[in-house]
């Protein structure tokens, strides 16, 4: 039996769990209930349905009674997170999107981790569940520690953290300025880099409390938007952080990881010459003395022998000819 979301006698915060829905029949009943088996109380649920066509609004329509809903025209997931954000009571505010789903007691132990530390927000590990068009499932865990105490450090070298596996203080997101709603990936990064750049303090809380589906069609599994969203997003940083006379040498470390990683993006998705030399040129006009050595994703001894010896693209072209022939070599093993 799921305990009352509200229960009448309790000093604990209310946690307001927003979730964005477009045409995720499939899922959203998993991503409600997941959220009604909470340990903790209280919550309250809200669901902003962007403009779905499938039967979701009628999936919606029948949990009426322990969720707060309404439908509009599609506009956006980060438009349907401003939106909830905008109707949610909670001191706490739990973003979830609608085919992801969370483990009973994620919001109770995060809970307890901001009154601890009395940060502004923390996240936890996730686990990912890979499908690909015949809904076959594979399965990783995935720790999302930061490589560095300094978290704001972190994020602009690469660290990704999911949208599920975090708890925020509602103040805190609308100090930071919300969602942007021009985004449409790599928001979550956005959100928090502003969050910590307006004065924030985010804290790293080992252990899983979130399940991520990757689908088919998904905005994660379209890597050229990803990578030029994601580029983007760690511009408007580093103007922010320059701005304000905060752009330290660490950082621009870290952003030169970042822009190198970009470069390996571009090349591995094919684009043009020109775009993965421009990204190595700024990463290099970050942090002059950088090298792939220093990377906190640091490639082979092989690799970087190449890149010393041969240059960028001959160092890829070896690694993706690598990688072509294990993908063989397992399809092979598998067939016999």
């Amino acid at each position: 039996m799921i305990a009352p979301l509200r229960p009448s006698h309790t000093n604990q915060p209310l946690v307001s769990v927003v979730i964005p829905c477009y045409n995720a029949e499939r899922w959203i009943s998993h991503a409600i209930l997941s959220c009604l088996e909470q340990s903790y109380r209280p919550i309250e649920i809200i669901v902003i349905d962007d403009g779905s066509t499938d039967r979701s609004r009628d999936i919606l329509a029948s949990y009426s009674r322990v969720i707060t809903w309404e439908t509009g025209p599609n506009r956006g997931g980060n438009v349907a997170r401003n939106r909830g954000l905008a109707l949610a009571q909670g001191a706490y505010v739990q973003f979830l999107d609608a085919d992801d789903y969370l483990l009973p007691d994620k919001i109770a132990t995060q809970v307890a981790a901001l009154a601890t530390t009395g940060a502004d927000g923390v996240w936890g590990d996730k686990i990912w569940h890979h499908l690909n068009e015949h809904w076959r499932l594979g399965q990783q865990q995935v720790r999302q520690a930061p490589t560095t105490p300094d978290t704001l450090e972190a994020l602009l070298g690469g660290l990704n953290i999911q949208t599920a596996t975090v708890l925020l203080r509602r103040q805190a997101i609308l100090d930071g300025g919300g969602w942007d709603e021009t985004l449409t990936s790599g928001q979550e990064t956005d959100l928090l880099l502003r969050m910590l750049i307006a004065g924030s303090q985010l804290h790293y809380v080992a252990g899983i409390g979130a399940v991520i589906r990757r689908v088919p069609g998904s905005v994660s599994s379209k890597p050229i938007r990803a990578r030029i969203n994601n580029q983007r997003i760690r511009e408007r940083a580093l103007y922010l952080l320059e701005r304000t006379q905060r752009l330290t040498p660490a950082y621009q470390r870290a952003a030169a990881q970042i822009y190198f990683t970009f470069a390996q993006l571009a090349f591995a998705n094919g684009e043009p010459a020109r775009v993965y030399h421009e990204l190595l040129h700024k990463a290099y006009a970050l942090d002059p003395a950088f090298h792939p050595r220093q990377h906190t994703r640091r490639p082979s001894e092989i690799y970087c022998r190449m890149y010393d010896w041969c240059g960028f693209t001959i160092a890829e072209t070896l690694v993706r000819l690598r990688r072509q022939s294990q993908r063989k070599l397992r399809t092979i093993v598998r067939q016999t």
